[in-house]
């Protein structure tokens, strides 16, 4: 796929997800209870109906679907607002997070990726994991700076993960010397 196809396909999956987030978010105001799924790797999870109570507005950061602002009417837990936000993404560590936990207005809930070290039979690789790893991570692989991190991950989050290690030659500005030079540091 040639530069410019690539950027008018990126375009049209921005405004795909702009017009489904708004659209989420206009039939989450007009309900008042929904059933939503959080990722398939999570348990399913069912809110009920919304109690009296004041608006409470949450910043939804981190391995999310949809991270920003939300606000949710009723008595609010963790889980109400990982929901509203999508779900966990790929490489979430969900049971680092708290999803009983009860919220207050202004508060972030934060979901952080699996940071672990890539293991193989029981040892440490030390290996960069192309689909958990974050931005500073990417950085620390031999000329991977803050432009061509952002590549990396931009291409992992279009592409559903990376299936193979050789899928990093299809990022733009990863030729075969920079590939050569970090494969044998990057794993799945």
């Amino acid at each position: 796929m040639e530069q410019p196809q690539k950027r008018q396909y990126l375009l049209l999956v921005i405004i795909m997800a702009a017009v489904l987030a708004s659209g989420f978010y206009i039939w989450q105001q007009q309900s008042q209870s929904a059933a939503v799924a959080v990722a398939p790797s999570a348990p399913t999870v069912t809110t009920g109906s919304a109690t009296a109570g004041a608006d409470i507005v949450v910043y939804v950061s981190g391995f999310v679907v949809r991270p920003g602002v939300y606000k949710l009417s009723g008595e609010l837990r963790v889980v109400d607002f990982i929901n509203a936000a999508g779900g966990f993404a790929a490489g979430a560590n969900a049971s680092a997070v708290n999803l009983a936990q009860k919220l207050t207005d202004g508060m972030q809930v934060h979901v952080p990726g699996n940071l672990s070290p890539t293991t193989s039979g029981g040892q440490t690789t030390g290996k960069v994991n192309l689909n958990n790893a974050d931005k500073k991570q990417m950085e620390s692989l031999p000329g991977i700076g803050p432009a061509l991190a952002d590549r990396i991950l931009e291409y992992r989050a279009t592409q559903g993960g990376f299936k193979t290690v050789d899928e990093l030659k299809k990022v733009s500005g990863i030729g075969d010397v920079k590939y050569n030079s970090i494969k044998d540091k990057v794993s799945l």
